[in-house]
């Protein structure tokens, strides 16, 4: 089953089964699908507006400063998915909502109501590995040239393995 992009999934009280896909396209756009207890979830990434993989990176950083509450964005024309991840007890909780383009830096002549998109629980530790290891991927593909033509300026490199030290140290990697 393949939610629409707008279709309101709230998963189980329970510690779900995440993975994450995060893919770099050549266009300008990347995408990124949750799978949360075999369903997948897709939503579309922008790079024309503010940098995706950089705001994913230092909500990232912030989870392992120890933030109690982190928020990031990624636009996707005309809104965003903004990310919610909130530590509760153990548990991290994680809700994406597409917003409309009210925050969008960028005015245009939509309007669209911000409703929930996904939500779901897993534990700190294995939403920093998950995103973790999506980054890692891309930096790694990014040494290839083929892969990282059209694409260069779409990654944070430096951030990323600024980062890395960091994760790997927390992680225990």
């Amino acid at each position: 089953m393949v939610p629409s992009s707008h279709e309101i999934r709230t998963y189980s009280s329970s510690l779900d089964t995440v993975d994450l896909c995060l893919s770099l396209h050549a266009n300008g756009r990347s995408s990124c699908t949750w799978v949360i207890n075999e369903i997948h979830h897709t939503s579309q990434i922008s790079h024309g507006i503010g940098e995706p993989y950089a705001a994913f990176i230092h909500a990232l950083e912030q989870l392992i400063e120890g933030q109690p509450h982190v928020i990031f964005q990624w636009y996707n024309g005309p809104g965003a998915e903004q990310f919610s991840l909130r530590k509760e007890d153990d548990w991290l909780r994680v809700e994406q909502q597409y917003v409309s383009d009210a925050n969008h830096p960028l005015p245009t002549r939509y309007t669209i109501e911000p409703r929930e998109t996904l939500r779901f629980t897993t534990t700190e530790r294995t939403f920093l590995t998950i995103g973790y290891l999506q980054l890692k991927k891309t930096a790694l593909l990014m040494k290839d040239r083929q892969f990282a033509e059209g694409r260069y300026r779409d990654f944070p490199l430096r951030e990323f393995f600024d980062f890395e030290l960091r994760a790997r140290e927390y992680l225990g990697f």
